[in-house]
């Protein structure tokens, strides 16, 4: 099993491979690859390229949520209190439109070996 950062440096070569330019913080990318969350822990890495886990806006992006809930209901996420994913999806649409509609995987990524 890959270390954190030996998943992430596989995660940026991936960024690589599907074209990503590296421009300014938050700039328009042609791909984003994250490391949402690594099992149960909490990781904050601040070396050359920065590591927090799980990811700090996971709670609040549905498009993040939303499928992260299909696959995965009942994973506890670290650093929430005991709340799951789930259970994450429902704070975040607290006070949103009936209309969030479930986003679908329209494809698969394999990671280098």
């Amino acid at each position: 099993r890959a270390s954190p950062m030996e998943l992430l440096l596989q995660l940026k070569q991936v960024e690589q491979q599907g074209g990503r330019q590296v421009t300014f913080q938050y700039g328009p990318r042609e791909i984003d690859v994250d490391l949402l969350l690594y099992g149960d822990q909490e990781i904050h890495l601040d070396t050359p390229l920065e590591l927090i886990v799980p990811h700090r806006e996971m709670r609040h992006r549905l498009f993040v949520l939303v499928p992260l809930a299909d696959l995965a209901p009942e994973v506890v996420v670290p650093g929430t209190a005991g709340l799951s994913v789930s259970q994450l999806l429902q704070e975040a649409t607290l006070g949103q439109p009936a209309t969030v509609a479930s986003l679908h995987v329209v494809g698969c990524l394999e990671l280098p070996r």
